[in-house]
This record gives C-alpha cells, structure tokens and sequence, in this order.
C-alpha cells in the first residue's frame, strides 16, 4: 500500500479532501521564529500531498483546515491559552459558489448560511437541523441539494452585477473549555469586502456573523466510505481533532451499549465521587412497586420491604391504557407482561433491567387511579418516593405514553443511517499541529434547552425532576442531572440558555444545604434561599400545563412539603406564612384566566392560569407599611395541607388608596411594560416570551378598584429639610359584596413624595 495512503488510515476520517495553499500570513505566536514556521509549512505541504493523492480537491476553504489548530496552542508556552488569536478567510464569492456547487460542505454551508438566508432565521433561533446543504455528512460530494443550488443560483445572479465580489471573514473561539478540552464554538464575522454598503446589504441582509458549534470523535471514528478506505477496524481511535475541540457529537442510539455505559458511568461517578449527592442504600419501598421478574415478567408488589428502586417521570399524554385501579389491584399482583404496556412504560423496564435494577415505580400503576383517598396518601408520600430513588427516568422526548424514548432519535439521516450522526451535522478537514489529519463536524449554533422537551410543557414532572438525586433524561439528548453535576452525552453542554427563569441545579443544591443547617442565622439565610428558589420553581410550573384544573396546588405539593420541612414554613395555598405579606405581591400579567371553579383564594397564584413570576417584589428590608391580623385555609384533606384547599380567609390592616380609574390604570400600563435589556440575545427571549404571554393592553380595572399598600422603600433619609420620598409596593383589589375584596394585581415602584401619611389612611379589608 502506498505510505502515504497508510498513514491516512492510522488517522482515521471523514475528510473532505483538498489541495492546501499556505496562506500569506503566519497565525503563530509572536515570538515563534522563521525556523518554526518553514517546518509548519513543510509538514502542511506534506498533508497537501495526502489529500491531493485522494483526488478531492476544494482550494477555496483549506486555509480554515490548515488554520483552526492556532485557537489550540497555549499562550507563551503556558497553560492559558490567547482568547485573542484569531484567523481570517479570504475568498471570491464566485469561487465559493463554484466550490459549494461541486459538493465542499463547508462552502455550501456558508453560501446557504450566511450569504442567502433569507428568512433572517439567525434572528428568530430557527433549529440548524434544518440545514439545506446536503442530507447529512455522509452523503457523497455530488447530493448537492436543491435548496443550496437555489442559493448559488441567486448568489451567481448577484456576481452579475458583482463579479469581481469578495469578502474578508474573521474567525474566533466563543469559547473555551477547561484546560485540555479545547474549545466548542466558533464564529465568522465580515471584516472587509471589495463591496459598497448598498451591495453588502444586497447579498448579506442583516446577516454579519454567523457561529458554527464544533465536535470531533473520540474513540470511535466513523469511516467514509471511498473506495481508498475500507479499513474500519484501523480507525477506532481518537480523531486528531479530539485533543483540540470539546464538543462530542450527539449519540443519537439511546438504547446502544454506549449510551446505556455512559449512564452508568454516570450513575456510578455520583455515587462514588460526589461529596454533595446523597448515596443510594437499600431503602423502605414504596407502598406498591413494580418488581421486575424473569424474562418480560412483572408484577405489583406490596409486601416488599427495602431495596433499591427507579422511578419514571413521563408525560401521560391522555388517558392511561394501562393503570391499576382497585377492581384490577388483585391482578396486577398477580402479574403482566411487558408487552402489556404502553411504549414509553416498555422502554423504562428495559433500562431498569440495564441498569441492574428489579424494581420501578410509575404513578399510573403503583398508585390506584380511581380511588381519591390512595391518590391523597401516595401524593403526600411522593417527595420520599423520589428523593430515595437510585435514579430517575425521565421520558423527556415522550409526549405520551405511547411514544418511547428509547428509539433512534429523529435527526438520523434516513438516507444514510447507521453512521451514529445527527443530519444536520457538516464536515470539514482538520490539521493539528503536528500534521496529522482529522476530520472537524459543524453545524450552526442549536442551542440545546431542555425546557422545550414535551415533558417539560407537563407540570406534574417538574417536582419530580426538582426532589430526584439523581436523574437520567432521555431528551433530543441524553442528560444527566444530580445535586453536582450536568452533562449530556455529546453536545455542548451550555446550559445558560435554560436558566433564563431558575435553575434546577441551584434549588437541588439548597435543598440539600438546608438540611445542613446549624445555627439560627444560617438557618433564616436558607430559608430565604429556599423561598427565592421556590419562586423560580412556581414561574416555571404556572408556563405548565395540567388536564385537570384542580390538580394546580397537588401537582407541586410534594415539592411544597419539601420545602415546608426544610424551611419550618406553614404553607397557605402556594405562598408561605413566614414572608406572607412579601409573598402577596407575585404578578402577571392581565387579564386574569381564572379556572372554571374555585380552586384558591384570589390573593394566591394558584386562583389563575397565567403564568406568574415573583420579580417585582419588594427587596427583603422594604418598610412594612401592613400587618396581617389573619390568614386561614382549609385543606381538602387535613393529612395534606399541600394539596387542594376548599376554603382560605385573609385579613389586612393597611393603607388603602383611592385614586380613581384613570389613574389606576396608568400604574397598571406602567407595571406590565417591558424595558429592553442591553443584551440583545436577551431582549429577543423577553420579545418571545412577550408574544406568547402578554395580555390585552386594551384591559382596564373595575371603577371599584383600589390600592392597597403593603411596603414602601425609602428614596430619601426623610431628615431635616429632606422630604420623605419612598416607592411604594402593594396589591390591586377589586371591591366586592358584602365588604370583601378580590385581588386583581399588583403593583411596584410607585413613586410617593410623604410614605408616612400614609399611616392616616389604614383600613381592615377581607380578601377572598
């Protein structure tokens, strides 16, 4: 065999194969010499010859190949490495169009991308799985697909009036990872073109930067089958790419013996490493569990005593096929067959079995489904059901039971499968320092949220995930969550993008603190901790959706009796007495959408289903200008004080404000409008958030309306010749009969030149 040949093969590959001409410039160190660089370019030259050899040639986007190992060499022979290295791409547009049209990737990627996206998708955050250069990486140079020829013919049309068109891209990390782990991202900006201003508009819009998310494989390279390369077996190692970028793709086979390894690896680095994680020991069971037999066996046990259990967290999606009710208990203990489950049930009694478990516990068969008394007793045991479980299966990607989430994932190409690789995934060359060739797969920036998983729309599974030590979610990807870890196996694990409300890992972590509590002072310090975290948790869980209405305040109770317990609060319908009077002033946006029965008291967030967030409270040393002389509730059932509630009394003694409609209705306008943030990625989450969420400005209060004051913020010491100035906070209410009141809002922020007049004004009013 040829040498050459041969020692491609020891490198692995996936190589788009093309002929390398240095560039002009020398992206090293400063102080690297002359020496050095002749060697760097010998040894590229050399690579140019491998690649030639192999007859695909693309002379347009080498130097980006040849160049990307700059962002990976430490800085003056240290450890940190130059966040200000950068590399630039010189090109002509007409050279780019003709590269894209013989089959480079990388070029069609960015012909498509950057130069012809015409519906500003960039802006909106449209999914790159859409990618319209070719059907996966794996498809031969010559499936060119019909929306990148309609690119490069509208790109040609351009060069028309055009033809001399070129351009200038600067490229650089977006990040970096921990030493050794290189970097993930990386984006491409014009710089400079040959173009006037009307011209760039022309071809590029709005467009001005793009970023591209990079992976390479790591102990498992895929093959692309030439007819040069047939030596699979010579290529399971590192791709040289993998020393120098973090990401890994996406395993897109959950039920693979890799995928089932990480999971474990996982599972067994929690218990075995993680100081903050709680550690699995054979516990009480739950009061039924189903017990795993041979073969696809199984039954309903409840005279099992301790062991170690999984539980699943799933969407039901509609009424269950397969549930326990007391007419069929006696048969389930008897027992049934896995085929006798719906899909999604199926898949979490494989995993179970995979992961060495005999026991598992579904709500929909361990707890009696027409029995109203079992439902109220197991919910109130559901907090110990899950923080004792040895890890929790979370259907993510299910939208019911009859789903599954154990199937190839959806983005495999369909043309090409096998190969283990997500379709939006492109590739391009990559040449390490030292020469040796591999082979870097992009795609544009997809971010991943694990807030826009189906389970995440079912507000039932936010508890579970929330109280969980452990949890293996089986989403677009597979993610694993404890008390002190998040990674996902493939992808970037940037998970800033779901924390735009709370973030589990934070509430995790002060539910565990809290019961580490020693003196007074750290004790109140967590408990207003727990309650900020709880807010967070509360404004995800109202963005939820329930099939029954009343299940508002039982759908996050187990996690209410959690905090209850950790905070040594009294729970009054979703608020805590402690900090009652700061707890009233949670908000929303208007007009209220009420059930279509009682379910709470108006002063509660569970008396409407919008979605409700806790940011315009009043800061912790605000001035009570109120007290609460009473606060009362009725459970439905005494045992359960977290659950639904048939009655509730609140009374407050306080400054009322009558100010009459027109007015009132400015302060309202003023309390739901919305400041743009300086960040625009920020800006454009509120905008969505906005279009989804924001009620009618045309609304306006009853003529009845009328303020009550609960806080006030001083602005001024209120000394000698000072006034005594202070924004005020308190609640919108609605007079109703018999002298009782309604909440309706609530309000912040309002400007008051003598706050302390307003004790001349306190009256006793009873809301409902």
């Amino acid at each position: 065999m040829d040498p050459v040949l041969d020692r491609l093969l020891y490198f692995g590959e996936q190589l788009m194969i093309q002929k390398y001409a240095p560039p002009p410039y020398a992206p090293l160190d400063s102080n690297d010499g002359m020496g050095e660089l002749t060697v760097r370019f010998q040894k590229v030259d050399w690579v140019a010859e491998i690649l030639t050899r192999l007859g695909i040639h693309c002379p347009v986007c080498f130097s980006v190949s040849g160049d990307l190992a700059v962002f990976s060499r430490p800085r003056n022979g240290g450890r940190d490495r130059d966040s200000k290295a950068f590399i630039k791409w010189a090109f002509r547009l007409e050279d780019l169009a003709n590269a894209a049209a013989a089959g480079c990737q990388f070029c069609g990627f960015m012909a498509n991308r950057f130069f012809d996206d015409r519906g500003y998708t960039f802006f909106w955050g449209i999914d790159s799985s859409t990618q319209n250069v070719t059907c996966c990486s794996n498809a031969p140079r010559t499936a060119v697909s019909e929306k990148l020829l309609g690119s490069i013919a509208r790109i040609r049309k351009f060069l028309e009036k055009h033809p001399d068109a070129d351009f200038t891209l600067l490229a650089q990390p977006t990040d970096y990872g921990t030493w050794g782990l290189g970097y993930g991202r990386i984006h491409f900006k014009a710089t400079s073109t040959s173009l006037n201003p009307d011209a760039v508009k022309e071809i590029l819009g709005c467009r001005q930067r793009i970023v591209l998310e990079l992976y390479a494989h790591k102990g498992a390279v895929t093959i692309y089958q030439t007819e040069l390369i047939k030596h699979a077996d010579m290529a399971r190692i590192d791709d040289p790419a993998a020393k120098f970028i973090q990401g890994r793709p996406e395993n897109i086979y959950p039920s693979s013996d890799e995928s089932i390894q990480q999971a474990q690896d996982w599972i067994d680095d929690c218990i075995n490493n993680h100081r903050g994680c709680s550690k699995p020991t054979p516990s009480p069971l739950p009061t039924r569990i189903i017990k795993l037999l041979d073969g696809d066996g199984l039954k309903l046990s409840d005279d099992e005593e301790r062991g170690q259990y999984a539980t699943l967290s799933y969407c039901w999606g509609g009424p269950q096929t397969f549930c326990t009710t007391v007419g069929n208990l006696e048969d389930r203990k008897r027992g049934f067959r896995l085929s006798d489950l719906p899909q999604t049930l199926q898949d979490a009694v494989y995993l179970t079995r995979r992961l060495g478990l005999s026991f598992l516990w579904i709500d929909s068969i361990c707890i009696l489904q027409d029995s109203e008394t079992d439902k109220e007793r197991e919910i109130l045991e559901m907090a110990k059901y899950y923080k004792q479980s040895y890890v929790t299966i979370c259907a993510a990607s299910a939208a019911s039971c009859h789903d599954g989430f154990l199937q190839a994932r959806k983005n495999e190409c369909q043309k090409h499968p096998g190969f283990g690789l997500a379709s939006d995934l492109l590739k391009l060359p990559f040449i390490s320092p030292d020469a040796e060739i591999g082979t870097v797969l992009f795609r544009e920036e997809s971010p991943y949220y694990l807030n826009r998983e189906p389970i995440a729309d079912r507000a039932w599974t936010l508890q579970e995930r929330l109280l969980s030590p452990r949890v293996l979610m089986y989403g677009r990807r597979l993610v694993w969550l404890c008390h002190c870890a998040q990674n996902s196996h493939g992808g970037l694990e940037d998970w800033s993008y779901d924390n735009q409300s709370f973030d589990h890992r934070e509430l995790r972590f002060h539910l565990v603190e809290a019961n580490k509590t020693s003196s007074m002072e750290e004790k109140r310090e967590r408990a207003e901790n727990l309650y900020t975290v709880w807010h967070g948790a509360v404004r995800e869980f109202s963005n939820r959706k329930m099939t029954i209405p009343d299940d508002k305040l039982p759908a996050i109770g187990a996690l209410a009796a959690e905090i209850s317990d950790l905070a040594s609060d009294e729970y009054l319908a979703g608020l805590w007495r402690g900090p009652l009077l700061r707890e009233l002033l949670w908000s929303t946006r208007l007009p209220l959408k009420r059930p279509p029965s009682w379910r709470a008291p108006s002063w509660s967030w569970a008396s409407v289903d919008n979605p409700v967030t806790f940011e315009r409270m009043a800061p912790w040393n605000a001035v009570e200008l109120a007290s609460i002389t009473e606060c009362s509730i009725i459970a439905k059932t005494p045992e359960f004080p977290f659950g639904q509630v048939t009655a509730a009394a609140l009374e407050i003694n306080g400054p009322v404000l009558e100010l009459g409609r027109d007015n009132i209705v400015k302060i309202l306008r003023r309390e739901h409008s919305i400041d743009r943030p300086d960040d625009s990625i920020h800006y454009r989450r509120a905008i969505e958030s906005m279009m989804l969420q924001l009620g009618s400005q045309d609304w306006d209060p009853p003529d009845n309306a009328i303020l009550l004051c609960l806080f006030a913020c001083p602005t001024s010491s209120g000394g000698e010749g000072e006034d005594c100035s202070a924004v005020v906070y308190g609640l919108v209410l609605e007079a109703k009969p018999e002298g009782k009141y309604e909440r309706i809002s609530s309000f912040s922020a309002l400007p008051f030149t003598d706050w302390k007049c307003l004790e001349d004004m306190r009256k006793s009013l009873k809301i409902i």
